[in-house]
């Protein structure tokens, strides 16, 4: 027990320099290409290897139209690349250790490396959502922990649309003074 008041605290171990432990739940997120977060879980007591087709199948049940889903090395076991191929057409799952040359040959295609670079952008969501008051959550008990994390969620879902209208809002405007700038002209050379 890591804490006397919120049992369900866990050690997180994250492997990463400089911040080797954390003490906290862990949330699994499911970001889109746009940046929207389109679900998540939090894994109270599971490890990430053992909700990874959960999670896949949670995500297709809600977005047919998904066809990759890319996970972390932590996510990653023989059993789960293979339940993930029924799932999604195209799953990008890194194993973890050394590779054989199956992998190698399955993580080398064209198609997995672009989706692994691009799952880089997670780590982004993750900081966003740290950003949105989930990086110390306050609340006691576990419910009002999901409860901060759908509320920091929904938050970071809403400035993603800020975002994206600031940055059409933006485009409009130069394109208007493009089209300006050019009648301008037009009008000159008449």
């Amino acid at each position: 027990m890591f804490s006397i008041h919120e049992e369900h605290t866990r050690w997180v171990s994250k492997g990463k320099a400089g911040q080797p432990v954390e003490l906290g739940v862990p949330v699994a997120i499911a970001e889109s290409e746009q940046q929207f977060i389109l679900g998540w879980r939090c894994l109270w007591s599971e490890q990430d290897v053992e909700v990874t087709t959960e999670l896949a199948e949670a995500l297709k049940a809600d977005w047919p139209e998904v066809g990759t889903v890319s996970f972390d090395k932590g996510f990653s076991s023989r059993a789960n690349i293979e339940a993930l191929r029924e799932v999604v057409d195209k799953a990008v799952l890194p194993k973890r250790g050394k590779l054989s040359k199956a992998d190698k040959e399955r993580e080398g295609q064209a198609w997995f490396r672009e989706a692994r670079r691009a799952h880089a952008g997670v780590e982004s969501a993750v900081n966003n959502l740290e950003q949105r008051g989930l990086d110390r959550v306050r609340e006691k008990g576990k419910e009002r922990f999901e409860q901060v994390v759908a509320r920091g969620i929904v938050a970071a879902n809403v400035h993603r649309i800020g975002v994206l209208v600031r940055w059409g809002e933006r485009a409009r405007v130069q394109h208007s003074e493009a089209v300006r700038r050019g009648l301008r002209r037009h009008r000159r050379a008449a």
